[in-house]
């Protein structure tokens, strides 16, 4: 079991939690989009409509500085 999935349920028990819960999941998924996004080549990026730069300004974000459009 990994953290996240530790975190997860744990706060799962708590069913009056269920916001929390979501914000909790959403943070974690969007580290790995973090990570995963870390990962690309330039030529990747270039392809999705990236610079490198734009994506190190990303990666470098805290994880639960979540997008406001995800929230």
């Amino acid at each position: 079991m990994t953290q996240a999935t530790s975190i997860a349920a744990r706060v799962s028990a708590f069913p009056g939690f269920t916001p929390i819960k979501h914000l909790i999941r959403l943070a974690f998924q969007v580290r790995r989009e973090r990570l995963d996004l870390g990962r690309l080549t330039p030529e990747q990026l270039r392809d999705i409509g990236l610079m490198p730069d734009q994506a190190e300004h990303e990666t470098g974000r805290a994880f639960w500085d979540l997008p406001a459009s995800r929230r």
